[in-house]
């Protein structure tokens, strides 16, 4: 076999175990992409909002949402229990009035003001990865959250 018919079969060959997903490293399988978790039911947990990011410090409660496919939310703005109504129709979102307990936490003044300011001014939504961005009118996003498991 002449060298140039070898070079054509190994091009061959890689180009047929790309395409079942076999890759050249030692043939372990490509992870297919996976879809975004599903807006309902997804503890979506906040990870920026207005811009900064979040850090939890010691006992203090996740900020997030988790989406009911009735039209209803329940969540935590990091210290008070929070839930409402929203309305998704395509990428556009809503929030109707949200109600929350009054505890007093203290440092989440700041977390708290802000998750509330950014579902007050939310009216588009999507989603990458694992991720929920939130944006407003003129297109800031204004909160990012991150699938998880309800902790």
């Amino acid at each position: 076999m002449s060298i140039n018919a070898i070079g054509r079969t190994t091009a061959f060959l890689v180009i047929a175990l790309a395409s079942v997903g076999v890759v050249a490293d030692g043939g372990h399988q490509q992870t297919p992409p996976s879809a975004p978790p599903p807006f309902e039911g997804t503890y979506w947990k906040a990870v920026e909002l207005a811009g900064k990011a979040l850090s939890i410090r010691g006992d203090k409660r996740e900020a997030h949402l988790i989406f009911q496919p009735d039209g209803r939310m329940t969540g935590s703005d990091s210290c008070n229990r929070i839930n409402g109504s929203y309305k998704r129709d395509g990428e556009s979102l809503m929030f109707g009035e949200i109600i929350a307990t009054r505890m007093a936490c203290p440092d989440t003044g700041d977390t708290e003001r802000a998750f509330r300011e950014a579902l007050r001014d939310v009216n588009r939504w999507r989603t990458v990865g694992n991720r929920l961005e939130l944006f407003d009118t003129a297109g800031t996003r204004r909160a990012v959250f991150e699938a998880r498991t309800a902790t």
